[in-house]
């Protein structure tokens, strides 16, 4: 695109100005980007509010398993061995909801951006349906924060829950 631009303006002349699609639409691009933000703000705040399912689920777990873990115990199972447990069903939730929602959210993006199915009524724009473009940044960002919020979850919440289990 870059080369095509400055092979026009030559072939064209000072008394042209050649501007790219972003550049002609400068406007409407930094709105998309800036959606682009909102929305994985939000999306962020929804997978906070989820993940505190996951407290719970460990929590009711933790208190279900009480005398597994004392049988455990009894076998010369150590504390830390017993916490590795709970925080790897943790990080299972955490994967297998992260797994299948990435692959809901790809799926769906794939399909809008092949197919256009979510239209736009606005007919001043290069394209009549909502622009969709997947990169692999932001699908490896998407992975990163869901794994960094169900690691912390779960670690702080067996962490707590073992150490509180008297009060339990």
């Amino acid at each position: 695109p870059a080369r095509t631009k400055a092979a026009l303006q030559e072939l064209l002349g000072e008394e042209f100005e050649v501007v790219g699609r972003e550049e002609l639409r400068a406007s409407f691009y930094r709105l998309v980007k800036l959606e682009k933000w909102g929305i994985f703000f939000i999306s962020l705040l929804v997978l906070l509010i989820a993940s505190f399912s996951i407290v719970g689920a460990l929590s009711m777990l933790i208190i279900e398993k009480r005398a597994e873990r004392d049988t455990l115990r009894a076998l010369g199972a150590t504390e830390h061995f017993i916490r590795t447990i709970f925080c790897r069903e943790g990080y299972l939730i955490c994967l297998l909801g992260g797994g299948i929602g990435l692959a809901v959210g790809v799926t769906l993006s794939l399909v809008q951006q092949h197919l256009g199915l979510i239209r736009m009524p606005v007919e001043t724009f290069l394209s009549n349906s909502y622009p969709v473009a997947l990169h692999g940044f932001d699908l490896l960002l998407v992975v990163a924060v869901t794994a960094l919020i169900g690691w912390g979850l779960s670690t702080l919440t067996v962490h707590h829950m073992l150490k509180n289990e008297t009060r339990i």
